[in-house]
């Protein structure tokens, strides 16, 4: 019982030490790409904003950015439906106003966006379209 605790111990001390020397190769990674960070707290989370700043710096749309919403929305458009009436933004999601569509419209759309990881959420005439979340 004895020795069976030690090697557990033993193996616990070992996993560790392994993710403690992947957490360091982050900060490593993250001081190299980006040598303006001088504190390393969450190196994947400062990684994705230091690439976030240098998008948007070159003028590059992302994710969320109202272009690249719309460019999904004009994509999966129903058939038959003339242009958009009102629409809402908020970084990371598009409302559009979808009075008068049809439930088959609404499924057509909502089908066309999920193959691109879009979620379609409907509700009092309106449609909003955000990323779907990651499922793990």
């Amino acid at each position: 019982m004895l020795l069976q605790l030690a090697g557990l111990n033993l193996w616990a001390w070992q996993q560790r030490q392994a993710i403690d020397r992947k957490v360091a190769a982050q900060a490593t990674m993250l001081r190299a790409s980006f040598p303006g960070v001088r504190t390393v707290l969450d190196a994947p989370l400062q990684m994705s904003r230091e690439a976030e700043v240098l998008r948007a710096a070159a003028g590059r749309s992302g994710e969320g950015d109202l272009e690249t919403l719309l460019g999904a929305a004009a994509a999966a458009w129903p058939d038959g439906q003339g242009p958009v009436h009102t629409l809402r933004f908020e970084p990371g999601k598009l409302t559009l106003s979808a009075s008068g569509w049809s439930e088959q419209q609404l499924a057509q759309f909502r089908e066309r966006l999920r193959g691109g990881g879009w979620a379609v959420q409907s509700a009092e005439g309106r449609v909003t379209l955000s990323r779907a979340e990651a499922r793990s």
